[in-house]
């Protein structure tokens, strides 16, 4: 069947060359995510991101000239309320059909209301409206958010685990690119123009939209995106090994062949002598039938390896196809792993933007720095994420994904620690401003990588154990999970808890200390739920090692009573000879 299939498909190129460039361009079919996609996914996840933080230096000064109560709450409410906005936006997005998913419309959605409430951000702050106009107006851009839903969709049909982490790491660093650029557009549009500092976020936005949008209608590219990793080796190169390939792929299926006409012909020579018929013509036939079976199965096989291997040569990386082909795990153990990667997720989340929301106030008020030199700094400081590309590329054809997971950890960590250590620095004012400061870069620099390699990793975990069309636990119900909980509920609390975590300290090392008990958190519920199954069969072992101590314990326990007793008696005895 698999043969009558590729015969068909291709046509009259049954031969040679012909043949060869249908089967390339078969394979190539088969994997989806496009550079279209990847234009279209990775500039929503930078405008979003963007869009998040862009008011981060600006927020605070904002609240703060309308003489609001709690400038830090407030402003860390209009940095964060971009959140209620995406998870409407998801849930619309995750009802709309796959056909409009797929084309251009999620990203026009997401360029028009973008436009639309950076618009009326603009005029609020023109016309000096109150904190909560500028709140609905944040609201109004991030109706569009829902793009990013789609984006991860498209990269989430990679089958290959390597290839669909290395999509997310791109994705995410995408995303961590537009976390950094929005505070230092605005730092630099105020520092540029002082006295328009508040308007330096919308019209940042509004310029960064309209090129988005100009350069997603112009593009019309159906390019697979991995094509440039095919197209490193030269054309002849491509085809000798495929003809190498094939060449010993059809050989195993001539060996097949005969051995099946040897299996069928002996097997009608004995059905022959045992009924006493000749049966020449049966004999031919299941002869026949035996050796187009031996070819069907040699050469199918032969084609199929033939794919697979083609495919193989133009991954990114060794190994990446392993996983793809096993049975789908239990339910409940897809279900630990969904639970698990979203509690990191959303631990994530809330560590990345809460930091990058509370830096700005470090560098202002505890370092005094202005506010367009706080928001470039904060802004330069999240490009150390693009660390973690080279990072991937080197680290993850040696080390498996969990091991890449515990090194993200150990970094975040780190950080953390280097941020509480803050306040463990003492010296002259001027001596322990430079201190802390050293250890509060030191802090950023290890802080995003970190983020971005465990994004990769959690963000890809769940959709090894999807359950093809299951309502909760299917690829595209994770990823509209991972949306609707991570980069909502995640990006939301961390916006406000972090800045009202620094209301009235404005020390970077409160920050630290909180963020030593998330990580710390996320550590122990990767531990567990990274594989439910091992911790499950490593939990049972513990517990009959347990109770094998247990039995032990209380057999040496009656053990020594019962030879204390014995002494004791011992001892009775010998005083009752000696006195007599």
């Amino acid at each position: 069947a698999r043969v009558a299939s590729l015969d068909a498909a291709c046509g009259a190129h049954t031969r040679g060359e012909g043949r060869h460039e249908v089967l390339l361009n078969m394979a190539r079919q088969r994997r989806s995510f496009s550079k279209l996609d990847m234009i279209a996914g990775a500039g929503a996840q930078f405008l979003t991101n963007a869009c998040i933080t862009v008011v981060t230096p600006t927020a605070l000064h904002s609240a703060e000239q309308r003489d609001d109560a709690s400038p830090l709450t407030s402003s860390g409410i209009i940095a964060g309320s971009t959140a209620f906005g995406m998870m409407v936006s998801l849930l619309v997005a995750y009802t709309r059909s796959s056909e409009w998913l797929d084309g251009k419309g999620p990203f026009r959605v997401l360029s028009f209301t973008m436009l639309l409430g950076s618009g009326l951000y603009l005029v609020g702050e023109l016309r000096r409206w109150p904190v909560e106009s500028l709140v609905l107006a944040r609201l109004i851009t991030s109706l569009g958010f829902g793009a990013v839903y789609a984006t991860k969709r498209r990269a989430s049909v990679e089958d290959l685990p390597r290839r669909r982490e290395y999509l997310f790491l791109l994705l995410e660093l995408a995303s961590s690119s537009g976390m950094a650029c929005g505070p230092v557009l605005a730092g630099l549009f105020a520092y540029l123009m002082p006295s328009l500092s508040l308007l330096g976020p919308p019209i940042c936005m509004i310029a960064l939209v309209t090129m988005y949008l100009l350069r997603l209608e112009s593009s019309e590219e159906d390019r697979c995106f991995f094509d440039d990793a095919v197209d490193a080796a030269s054309a002849d190169e491509q085809q000798s090994l495929y003809k190498a390939k094939q060449d010993h792929q059809l050989e195993a299926g001539v060996h097949a062949n005969e051995h099946a006409n040897g299996l069928a012909k002996g097997a009608d020579v004995r059905a022959a002598s045992e009924t006493g018929e000749t049966g020449e013509g049966e004999t031919g036939a299941v002869g026949e039938f035996g050796g187009s079976l031996g070819r069907g199965n040699g050469l199918g096989n032969g084609l199929s390896n033939g794919l697979g291997s083609g495919m193989e040569d133009e991954l990114l990386d060794e190994g990446m196809e392993e996983g793809a082909s096993e049975a789908p795990a239990p339910l409940w153990a897809s279900a630990a792993v969904t639970l698990a990667c979203l509690s990191f997720g959303i631990g994530r989340n809330f560590l990345k933007f809460g930091f990058e929301s509370a830096m700005v106030v470090v560098y202002d008020k505890q370092f005094h720095f202005s506010v367009d030199a706080a928001g470039m700094l904060a802004g330069s400081c999240a490009l150390s994420g693009l660390v973690s590309v080279a990072l991937y590329r080197r680290f993850c054809r040696r080390v498996s994904g969990k091991r890449l997971l515990l090194m993200a950890e150990g970094l975040a960590l780190a950080s953390s620690v280097f941020m509480a250590l803050t306040g463990a620095v003492r010296g002259g004012v001027r001596v322990r401003r430079h201190l802390q400061l050293t250890l509060a870069t030191l802090a950023s620099v290890l802080f995003y990588p970190a983020m971005y390699i465990g994004a990769a990793q959690g963000n890809s975990r769940p959709l090894d154990y999807a359950h093809k069309g299951h309502r909760l636990l299917s690829r595209d119900a994770i990823v509209a999970q991972q949306d609707l909980f991570q980069t909502t509920i995640g990006k939301g609390l961390g916006m406000v808890v972090c800045r009202q975590a620094l209301d009235g300290t404005n020390q970077l090392a409160t920050l630290g200390k909180l963020f030593v008990g998330v990580v710390c958190a996320q550590f122990v519920v990767m531990a567990v739920g990274w594989d439910p199954q091992a911790t499950v069969a490593a939990a049972k072992t513990a517990a009959a090692a347990a109770k094998d101590f247990a039995v032990a314990a209380v057999d040496a326990a009656g053990t020594v009573p019962r030879a204390l007793r014995l002494v004791r008696d011992r001892g009775r005895q010998h005083l009752s000879s000696n006195s007599c």
